[in-house]
């Protein structure tokens, strides 16, 4: 196996990752992740023991993610820190887009998932940290507007911006991030100023 080829652990996450996004979550069995992998689903056992377990695999980087964007949005002062923090997530967006796209399809199975495992529960409430940081600090009513509406065009983009990503991911992100920064009443940033560190 080339050095760079993908663990069989990583193979049966993106395969389990295409049958939910193309079959959803409760339409898709762990034979059928096991048939597509090539292999019996006594060898699918050895990596994982249930359809949670490989649901919680993929989507715990995004959990992370999540978690940092909530320290992130804490931080936040002023509307460049919101603008720096966006980016960011924008970064994380379009390296997890799939990721995402697999959390829209299987929205209601997660939810049933999070009510009934200990792993899915810190993600419930993040929309009441989310609101309660983009509050804080006496912001104004215009900046919470602002901040409020930058985030679900955000959040909408995982939905619609698919092919724009994969059409031209530079372009996309670049267009994006001079919204984002529009939408929060900030001059579009000069070339070489953003930063996509972590």
């Amino acid at each position: 196996m080339p050095p760079d080829a993908p663990s069989t652990r990583e193979r049966i996450l993106e395969v389990a990752a295409e049958l939910f996004r193309e079959k959803g979550y409760d339409g898709t069995s762990l034979r059928e992740i096991a048939d597509r992998m090539g292999f019996s689903k006594a060898a699918l056992y050895y990596h994982f023991r249930s359809k949670e377990e490989i649901l919680l695999a993929i989507l715990t980087p995004l959990f992370e993610a999540t978690a940092g964007l909530q320290e992130r949005m804490a931080a936040a002062r002023t509307m460049e820190d919101w603008a720096a923090t966006f980016e960011w997530w924008i970064d994380v967006l379009f390296e997890h887009l799939p990721a995402f796209a697999l959390m829209d399809r299987n929205l209601a199975s997660i939810d049933a998932l999070a009510e009934a495992s200990e792993f899915f529960t810190d993600h419930q409430g993040w929309h009441d940290r989310i609101e309660e940081a983009i509050a804080a600090h006496g912001r104004s009513l215009e900046d919470r507007v602002r901040i409020t509406c930058a985030f679900g065009a955000l959040a909408g983009f995982d939905d619609f911006g698919h092919n724009l990503v994969r059409e031209n991911p530079v372009g996309a992100r670049e267009h994006l991030v001079a919204t984002i920064r529009s939408m929060l009443g900030l001059p579009k940033a000069r070339r070489g100023a953003t930063s996509r560190s972590g």
